[in-house]
């Protein structure tokens, strides 16, 4: 009978119109509801681990590029002072998570070797009544911990290679501006989640909604650097910019246009995407969007004072698939006024999308955060948050964004540009982003759920208990 069940499930996704979006079908012997996921890729070979944690167990699922299952482990999960999962990386012969105990004094870095049949597990000690943790970053072979030192004006990386060989890099910030040193020392990951004294991480390649980009701080990293971007100064955007290669910092300043009108300066925010960054400006009257490159040279401007913006759709969305178009400018200015405002980027080939918008009713409450079953994961190049039990993301912005992006009411606009900055009509209603968002209006999510992106393909996943099984759809832009 439960054969039969699971069966019509599938069958009614095939009716649906949705069977070439099915990917992969296996069977994991999980134990209760509380059921959590994380996902890591070697994007040399776009061979990945999907780590699926239940009551008991950490069932780590070797994955090739069609997501069909090659190999699995399975190992005692870390006692329950290890509360969430904060990164995972793909070594040669192992895949590796990283756990944290609430307060960061102590990490485990778990390796499951599929070519040994073995999993181990070690512990990294962290001295937090002498630095703060900032954030976590994860990229190819190697786990990052950004902190920053209590009592000197020095930041450090704590790094750990594929091998579990833990090193430490510190850098002195004492000759940045006073006021970005300021922000950098008053960073700190912690419980409250406090928007002004935590740093928002994106993720490289992802599709990032603007709620979550609404963040003044924000952080994004490669192979190559982390770059930290802070954006509370009306005048400028500030650019700290950290190499990976040789652990130098550079600091970069981007100006923000002023409006002219003194009585009505424009509320900003910005996004970084190729070395590119997007920054927004805004009163209740008017709107302008700027591109620059990190020179500081002003490639593209656009401005609703030169009518640039006369042919978008202002959009508002009370639920999933209801939408109101053509609201007056006016009304979307207002509406920006008295909430965070996101701006976002995503490119789809050769064009850049870019989106400005505001959840109509905010969703960063601690109730959201904290919260056992709301789904998580995100559209991620290779670093999937994961929530523990009832227990704190601590990881990445991943949760958040999803949360963001599933969530119904919403108000905005979206704005396309070619690779020569020109503004084109193109509109993106069809990426995958946005098909599964309509299927999930739709469908039961089932448990376990992630949301994770290797190159054009978004994947998503979840458990259904009766079957035993986990089932993974795909989505293309």
């Amino acid at each position: 009978m439960k054969k039969l069940l699971f069966l019509i499930f599938v069958l009614s996704i095939i009716n649906k119109g949705f069977s070439q979006d099915f990917a992969s079908m296996f069977t994991v012997p999980l134990v209760g509801k509380d059921i959590s996921t994380f996902h890591t890729l070697n994007k040399n070979t776009n061979l990945s681990t999907l780590f699926i944690i239940d009551k008991n167990k950490a069932h780590a699922c070797k994955l090739d590029d069609r997501m069909q299952l090659k190999d699995s482990l399975s190992f005692e999960k870390p006692d329950q002072s290890y509360k969430s999962i904060i990164g995972g990386i793909e070594g040669q012969d192992a895949s590796l998570i990283f756990w944290s105990t609430q307060d960061f004094s102590t990490f485990l870095v778990q390796s499951f070797n599929f070519k040994d049949r073995k999993v181990t597990s070690e512990s990294i000690p962290f001295d937090i009544t002498t630095e703060k943790v900032i954030r976590f970053f994860s990229e190819k072979k190697h786990f990052y911990i950004l902190s920053s030192m209590r009592s000197t004006n020095e930041i450090k990386l704590t790094i750990v290679d594929e091998n579990r060989v833990v090193t430490e890099q510190k850098i002195n910030i004492s000759q940045l501006n006073p006021t970005t040193l300021f922000t950098i020392k008053s960073l700190e990951l912690s419980e409250e989640m406090d928007e002004n004294k935590t740093i928002e991480p994106i993720e490289s390649d992802a599709y990032i909604f603007y709620t979550e980009s609404s963040n003044k701080n924000k952080c994004y990293s490669n192979e190559k650097n982390i770059t930290l971007t802070f954006d509370a100064n009306p005048a400028y955007t500030s650019i700290i910019i950290i190499d990976l290669n040789n652990f130098s910092i550079n600091e970069k300043t981007i100006t923000k246009t002023q409006n002219l009108d003194k009585n009505q300066p424009f509320k900003s925010n910005s996004f970084l995407m190729n070395d590119l960054l997007f920054q927004m400006g805004y009163n209740s009257k008017d709107i302008l969007i700027s591109i620059k490159d990190l020179n500081n040279n002003l490639l593209k401007e656009f401005s609703s004072i030169n009518n640039d913006f006369s042919t978008v759709e202002y959009i508002t969305e009370k639920e999933i698939g209801v939408k109101i178009v053509n609201v007056k400018r006016e009304k979307f200015l207002n509406s920006l006024n008295d909430s965070k405002t996101g701006i976002s980027c995503y490119k789809v080939n050769d064009t850049y999308q870019i989106s400005i918008g505001k959840p109509d009713k905010l969703i960063l409450s601690e109730e959201k955060r904290h919260s056992t079953y709301a789904t998580i994961g995100a559209l991620a190049g290779g670093l999937i948050g994961a929530l523990i039990g009832s227990l704190i993301d601590y990881s990445s912005s991943s949760k958040q964004n999803f949360i963001s992006f599933t969530d119904n009411g919403r108000t905005y606009f979206n704005y396309t540009v070619n690779a020569k900055y020109e503004h084109i009509k193109n509109r993106y209603d069809q990426l995958g982003a946005e098909k599964l968002r309509y299927f999930l209006k739709d469908s039961d999510p089932g448990l376990g759920q992630i949301l994770f992106k290797v190159d054009n393909v978004s994947y998503f996943g979840c458990y259904f208990s009766k079957d035993k099984k986990y089932f993974i759809r795909k989505f293309i832009d």
